[in-house]
């Protein structure tokens, strides 16, 4: 007599079996109005009206725009809806429509920031993402200010070893200081050859510093007097006052 064998099965539910059957959104023709925003500084609102196309074979849940600054901060998460109530003209034609206002700024940064879109479906199942560019401006922006220059007039090259120097100036703009976009300076050789161009730091308050070491140097080009030229720019390219100087660097 053969013993019969016998094998049992059984169904093994796992959450990480992909539902073949999920139907995944799409979404297009993503507008972005007015093409660009314009705010003032002393009460800046960021308001947008946004629009896409969602085409699913499943109920939608969720259609999210969400608002990214110049800095890549996000700034919020806001629901679009294809309801028939303003600004969304025609209810359930999937065109997801919603009026955006961003306000509460200490300080706004102005630039280019972005407009991305995605939906969601009651499933869970993920539409591709639309991303548009949305510039921001101030309507009354001004130029930054730059003031109170420290520099030492002339400076002993040590024959040894070396020490630091620090430049300083203050830089302001009425926009606010998160408008400031670069303080630099040019500096030039006593042949008047470009070294190049150099970022200043903020330091404090309106302060911004920029500290070098000073070294010894053999070579006559090391020598006599290196010229600069100051100014900053805001994150909407306008230059400020310029101030000129130089330093008389001096053999021991």
């Amino acid at each position: 007599m053969i013993p019969a064998v016998i094998f049992y099965a059984c169904e093994k539910n796992s959450d990480n079996v992909i539902d073949v059957n999920i139907s995944f959104p799409t979404i297009s023709n993503l507008t972005v109005t007015p093409d660009t925003i314009f705010t003032v500084s002393n009460a800046p609102v960021v308001g947008l009206t946004a629009s896409v196309k969602v085409t699913s074979e499943d109920v939608i849940k969720n259609v999210i725009c969400t608002v990214i600054n110049s800095k890549d901060s996000t700034l919020g998460f806001f629901n679009l809806r294809d309801n028939g109530s303003s600004p969304d003209p025609v209810a359930n034609d999937g065109i997801y429509t919603g009026n955006i206002s961003i306000e509460g700024f200490t300080c706004l940064a102005v630039g280019n920031y972005r407009v991305e879109v995605y939906a969601e479906s009651e499933q869970g199942a993920f539409s591709n993402v639309l991303s548009k560019v949305q510039p921001v401006r101030f309507s009354n922006n001004v130029a930054p200010v730059i003031s109170n220059l420290v520099i030492p007039d002339s400076v002993v090259r040590p024959t040894t070893g070396q020490f630091d120097i620090t430049l300083q100036l203050n830089a302001t703009d009425a926009n606010g200081p998160c408008d400031i976009n670069l303080v630099y300076f040019e500096a030039y050789r006593p042949s008047g050859s470009f070294i190049g161009q150099i970022p200043m730091f903020f330091s404090s308050g309106n302060l911004y510093t920029f500290t070098n070491p000073v070294l010894p140097a053999a070579a006559d080009s090391s020598y006599g007097y290196f010229k600069y030229t100051f100014m900053a720019i805001d994150n909407s390219g306008l230059q400020s006052n310029i101030i000129k100087d130089s330093i008389k660097f001096v053999r021991p």
